[in-house]
């Protein structure tokens, strides 16, 4: 496999004050802290007197934690924390940047036994838009309802000395008392979303837990406990630094204010997928329709998607309610393949039922296209919808098929350069060295072990009508998205210089990697083929590489190439290994159309 680690966890993003749905703290009275030994200890409610007020109790919190005039003081936080997992091999860091008034972005980067994982996670909102970027909940997603109100709460950056303004409803409950130590509560509500219940000591003043409920991607609500200890002072303010949820600890080790931040961090990753539908290719006249080939658009329409069917001249408009929800299962699907989970029992209904829902509106078009072109907006790149079963079967099985993003003609490749081909391949990946046997098919082409490329000879390589690449592919935060090259990463900008016109990324998760495919879509590239998911390095990885070209050098375009290369591998590997392997092994490469 070129994914080192697939890691199925739901990563919580952590903040400092009332809101967070991160881990707890713990505190000892003597430390100036208070201490909640379990999230299960006996609670007793008291009356040992008449409570200080909301009011009261907010003004002292207030205080306690450094005051409102030393709050004002900060514009900007950079905050270094590390998190495991108890009872698993599961770590990791978490890197907090926070912009006055209201930008705020957390990127984690996870680890498995010690070793790093094969991505990154964040969630952020820049004071306009909230996102969540997160391979295991089927990648990008702009944030919406509950959740979105929750990620605005956690960017307010004075959020915690304007409690009375932000919570405009707040409620005095009973008092606790757990041991010999009394804690106040508060129940807030904000003007969006769900309500919490703050929980302050009595003795401190300090914020020792928060339980709130969040809003799980598949719309379930979910309570949180979130317990506060370690409190310090940094320039004059008091923050936790250590958070307990469950089974999570998160250790803070670093934090700085009124530091610069990279403005580019507070960018929308959702900008990248966007950039896919806003740019059209360098063409002049009317978009061609081929004979024989389906269009089928689809476009988000408010709560709803809205799909256009075009064959040879007829047109069908059709809507699929409940936009969200199909979203939702289709990132599910997408998390599915990367992961290799699910038995035929398992995933053939839902194929079924999901194909029904895309494809029974035009059956009888599909039944006469030739080939399917599937137009689709940046935020749907990762929709595997040639996965989807049409009448008992796999639409990938059945028809020849393209992805895009307008209405382009897809023909035949024609190498015409000096350079027909630029390969470039990790030796330690696959020992059967695919990228070498198509270099010796190729005449005139070039071969590079990643022992033999650098980035400064990548550099100076003439152009080249095909780029091969056979490495690790990483798909991460924003531009991050890497191939890893012996130490060296290569991004989009090492490699768009070589103006190939037809670039195939052997490599994991590059199909889902809107910079990549924009960047060569921007320099003219015409095709772009790569897997959506994992490859297998050798064995089928070597086999579609061979066949698929084999099919392109006899005249097939890239589109044919892979639908024979795609149903062969489906007949080789059948299902002996499950049904999961058999669709990692023939399904996720494929074929974009940029130009």
């Amino acid at each position: 496999m070129k994914i080192r680690f697939s890691v199925v966890i739901a990563l919580l993003f952590i903040c400092c004050y009332p809101g967070s749905d991160g881990p707890g703290l713990t505190a000892r009275a003597e430390k100036n802290e208070f201490r909640l030994n379990t999230p299960t200890e006996e609670e007793k409610f008291k009356s040992p007197g008449p409570p200080p007020t909301v009011e009261q109790i907010l003004d002292r919190y207030v205080q306690a934690i450094g005051g409102a005039a030393a709050w004002s003081k900060l514009t900007s936080r950079l905050t270094k924390a590390t998190f495991e997992i108890q009872g698993s091999k599961v770590t990791g860091s978490l890197d907090l940047y926070a912009q006055a008034p209201n930008k705020q972005v957390q990127i984690g980067r996870i680890k498995v036994d010690g070793k790093d994982a094969d991505f990154e996670t964040s969630t952020g909102f820049n004071g306009e838009v909230g996102w969540s970027l997160n391979l295991t909940e089927g990648g990008f997603r702009e944030l919406e309802d509950d959740e979105l109100a929750a990620q605005k709460l956690f960017a307010e950056f004075y959020l915690n000395i304007k409690l009375k303004e932000i919570y405009p409803k707040l409620a005095l409950l009973a008092p606790m008392e757990i041991g010999n130590q009394t804690i106040y509560r508060i129940e807030a509500t904000p003007r969006e979303g769900a309500s919490i219940r703050l929980y302050f000591g009595a003795q401190t003043g300090l914020l020792v837990r928060v339980d709130s409920t969040l809003e799980s991607l598949n719309k379930r609500k979910v309570p949180y406990t979130t317990y506060y200890e370690g409190y310090r002072e940094v320039d004059g303010v008091k923050l936790p630094f250590t958070i307990r949820q469950n089974k999570i600890i998160l250790r803070v080790n670093e934090v700085k204010h009124n530091v610069p931040i990279d403005k580019a961090l507070f960018e929308n990753p959702g900008a990248a997928f966007e950039a896919l539908s806003r740019f059209k290719a360098r063409r002049t006249g009317p978009p061609v329709a081929e004979h024989g080939a389906l269009y089928l658009t689809l476009e988000p329409d408010g709560a709803q998607i809205s799909l256009r069917a075009e064959l040879d001249g007829r047109n069908q408009s059709y809507t699929i309610a409940d936009r969200t929800e199909i979203t939702r299962r289709m990132q599910e699907l997408y998390l599915q393949l990367y992961q290799m989970r699910g038995a035929k029992a398992e995933l053939k209904p839902v194929l079924e039922e999901l194909g029904a829902t895309f494809f029974t509106p035009i059956t009888s078009l599909l039944e006469e296209a030739a080939e399917i072109r599937f137009i689709i907006p940046g935020k749907y790149l990762r929709f595997p919808l040639d996965l989807l079963h049409f009448k008992g079967r796999p639409l990938f099985l059945q028809k020849p098929v393209t992805y895009g993003f307008e209405k382009l003609e897809a023909g035949p490749v024609a190498f015409t350069a000096p350079r027909p081909a630029l390969m470039i391949e990790d030796e330690g990946l696959n020992s059967e060295k695919c990228c070498q046997w198509l270099n010796n098919a190729l005449p005139l082409s070039d071969y590079y072990s990643s022992g033999e490329m650098n980035l400064a000879k990548l550099a100076s390589q003439p152009p080249a009508d095909l780029l091969l690449v056979s490495a690790h592919g990483y798909v991460g935060y924003g531009r991050t998205d890497y191939l890893q090259l012996g130490e060296e990463r290569i991004q989009p900008e090492h490699l768009v210089h070589l103006a190939p016109k037809l670039v195939f990324m052997d490599s994991c998760t590059m199909g889902a990697s809107a910079s990549f495919i924009q960047s060569f879509r921007e320099r003219g590239a015409r095709y772009y083929v790569a897997s959506l998911a994992g490859v297998e390095a050798g064995n089928s990885s070597t086999k579609i590489i061979r066949n698929f070209f084999e099919r392109l050098k006899a005249g097939d375009t890239p589109s044919r190439a892979l639908f024979f290369t795609r149903k062969k591998m489906y007949e080789v590997y059948g299902e002996k290994e499950g049904y999961a392997k058999l669709l990692n092994r023939s399904f996720p490469f494929r074929v974009y159309v940029l130009n």
